[in-house]
């Protein structure tokens, strides 16, 4: 039922950034039978439970319409590819080291940085190879228009423990909405910690729990 869910709610995220960007809408049956399929006829290369390893799923829009000029394309084609893949961080669920990004923007107000789209991607890889270089795992970007509030990390949302219990996660219209940070504020309320979504300052970062 958790493994149905996820997938409905995939769906719906797709078809989210499709309709922002003006992109043809994925039916959710087509959606879902199309990963239980590729998942299946795959199944002989999924990591076995417990190495950390997982079988990544990717569903892929692309407009492919033969025209030229900046407006919707005509034909999409919609796949979805499989692929094995290790450890999401390879050093596991250790602390890692991330620098605040003040000088790149990943996504602009009023953009498209709350949905999944390839620019996205593009927008963050200077940022995220400079900071490799440097030695940190990833960066950890601020809001483009005041360079003052906490967005969210290359690979995925962010969220502090304040000192009084409280599960904190930026309030922000660029940003993408994580099924994996939904499924801890869940947690979070269960175990009494009073979730906040709000504009987090960044000077913040130094009240919250080690």
């Amino acid at each position: 039922t958790a493994v149905v869910f996820r997938v409905e709610e995939n769906s719906r995220r797709m078809n989210r950034s499709a309709e922002k960007v003006f992109m043809a809408p994925v039916p959710e049956e087509m959606f879902i039978d199309a990963v239980m399929k590729v998942v299946a006829a795959n199944r002989k290369y999924i990591p076995p439970y417990g190495t950390g390893a997982s079988l990544y799923v990717r569903p892929l829009l692309i407009g492919t319409g033969p025209q030229v000029g900046v407006k919707p394309a005509d034909e999409y084609m919609f796949l979805v590819f499989v692929t094995p893949v290790g450890p999401y961080f390879k050093s596991g669920f250790k602390p890692v080291n991330l620098i605040v990004e003040n000088e790149f923007d990943r996504a602009a107000p009023n953009g498209t940085g709350d949905i999944k789209v390839g620019g996205n991607y593009a927008a963050g890889l200077r940022a995220s190879i400079r900071a490799k270089k440097a030695g940190y795992t990833e960066v950890l970007y601020l809001d483009a228009k005041e360079k003052r509030y906490l967005d969210e990390s290359g690979p995925a949302n962010f969220f502090g423990i304040t000192r009084e219990s409280r599960y904190v996660t930026p309030k922000s219209p660029s940003i993408l909405p994580s099924i994996t940070n939904m499924s801890l504020v869940t947690i979070a309320e269960e175990l009494g910690m009073h979730p906040e979504r709000r504009p987090i300052d960044v000077e913040e970062i130094f009240s919250f729990v080690d």
